[in-house]
Formats: structure tokens, sequence, C-alpha cells
């Protein structure tokens, strides 16, 4: 029910951040949040 009951964007978008830069990715969270929010399928 991620989205319809909670908004948990926020935790998810964190939770990618952290990976990715773990990985070695270098991308700051601005980016992220381009890259994630109003994105259509």
């Amino acid at each position: 029910m991620n989205g319809t009951m909670i908004d948990d964007m926020h935790y998810h978008i964190k939770a990618w951040h952290r990976l990715l830069n773990e990985l070695g990715a270098g991308i700051s969270m601005e980016r992220m949040k381009e890259e994630c929010y109003g994105k259509n399928n």
C-alpha cells in the first residue's frame, strides 16, 4: 500500500541514495529526487 495509505517516498529515495553511493555512484540527493519524483511508468 505504499503511496496509498502512507507516504514513504522519502525513505525509498534515502535508501536508494545510500545504496548507490555505497556502490560508488557519487549521486547527489537532489539528482535522486529529480530522477525519481514525478515519473510515470
